[in-house]
């Protein structure tokens, strides 16, 4: 077993000391992702989850070996387009917005 470093050493010792499984939320925050990106993980096989009924557990033993692991993960690609919906109309410096107090006395000349 690769020692992982005192500090997560002590966080593992806590977190398992209580338990021999983690919840996802557990397990997630234990090794510093989120919910989503442990479940994605856990989708593609890169870490190993127990089902328990309809929801997920998480082992020591398989959290280590995802943190001591050597993963080639490939990049996610998201083709959803970045731009935001087009609504019409012009677009308008913010200094010459309606309804700022000073806009109206920057237009009298």
């Amino acid at each position: 077993m690769t020692p992982l470093g005192p500090t997560t050493e002590r966080r593992f010792a806590e977190a398992f000391g209580r338990a021999a499984l983690l919840t996802a939320k557990a397990a997630a925050e234990l090794i510093g992702v989120d919910e989503k990106t442990l479940g994605d993980l856990t989708e593609r096989g890169v870490v190993r989850a127990v089902p328990r009924g309809r929801l997920r557990a998480y082992t020591e033993h398989d959290l280590r070996d995802y943190l001591t692991a050597d993963h080639d993960l490939p990049v996610r690609r998201d083709d959803r387009p970045r731009s935001a919906p087009q609504r019409g109309g012009k677009v308008v410096p913010f200094t010459e917005r309606a309804g700022r107090p000073d806009a109206a006395r920057r237009h009298r000349g």
